[in-house]
């Protein structure tokens, strides 16, 4: 007799942080699913030795894979900074029928990996639908010019300073002319757009992983962005005010 089963592979790209808490929601979802839709399916006279589980590992940055016993033990990790988490994958499953599987990375292409199967369509509405919503709550707010290309933003911040310049000089451009000073600045700073794609992946990381020393880095990168930004719109507001005058 076979088992009908409906599954799902998902790939989310957004940067997103992710802390204690929002560990501990997902795994309690996780331990959730455990005991309403895979314990039940195990055989009494076996349960005992098929204990169903989550179970949790990370890749570190030092190229080592640790494996936790359990939650507590990932929370409590050190995660220093030579050894820090670069991901987390989270798995339950028992069998072929029915499982979970949630995958953090710092990936800039694929950063989250999210798999499900049952062999109950309403277990996998409820539980896909609950795993989404957590996982588009995590979003950050600079999640856009995190996964973005350094080319992208160095030509959004081209144009505007373009627009600006339009604006407060009075100069009309035609748009062949307007195009051939996009293409020109873009060249001129294509050797900094390295320099641009390092920088921006120091201060918006596409995976911020606030578990032990990680709370501080979090802590530290988010001073750098609030003092750019303040510094961006002082900077603004001194270039209408001075325009004006």
């Amino acid at each position: 007799m076979y088992t009908v089963s409906i599954s799902n592979n998902k790939e989310i790209k957004i940067a997103y942080e992710l802390d204690t808490e929002k560990i501990k929601y997902i795994d309690s979802l996780m331990q959730k699913f455990s005991d309403e839709v895979i314990t039940p399916q195990i055989d009494p006279k076996l349960i005992e030795f098929e204990k169903s589980v989550v179970s949790y590992s990370a890749e570190l940055s030092d190229g080592a894979t640790k494996t936790f016993t359990d939650l507590e033990d990932l929370i409590s990790y050190q995660n220093y900074k030579n050894n820090q988490i670069i991901s987390i994958r989270l798995s339950h499953s028992i069998g072929l029928d029915n499982y979970i599987s949630l995958t953090f990375s710092s990936s800039q292409y694929i950063p989250i990996r999210y798999s499900i199967k049952t062999t109950e369509e309403r277990d996998y509405v409820y539980y896909d639908e609950k795993i989404m919503g957590f996982i588009q709550s995590l979003k950050t707010k600079f999640s856009f010019f995190a996964i973005s290309n350094a080319y992208v933003m160095v030509a959004i911040i081209v144009i505007t300073e373009l627009l600006i310049l339009m604006l407060l000089t009075k100069t009309e451009i035609d748009m062949e002319n307007e195009f051939s000073i996009i293409s020109i600045l873009m060249i001129l700073t294509f050797p900094f757009v390295y320099i641009v794609e390092k920088f921006k992946k120091k201060i918006l990381p596409i995976a911020e992983f606030k578990i032990g020393d990680g709370v501080k880095r979090a802590e530290h990168r988010s001073w750098i962005r609030n003092s750019l930004f303040i510094a961006l719109i002082i900077g603004i507001a001194a270039s209408l005010i001075a325009g004006a005058l």
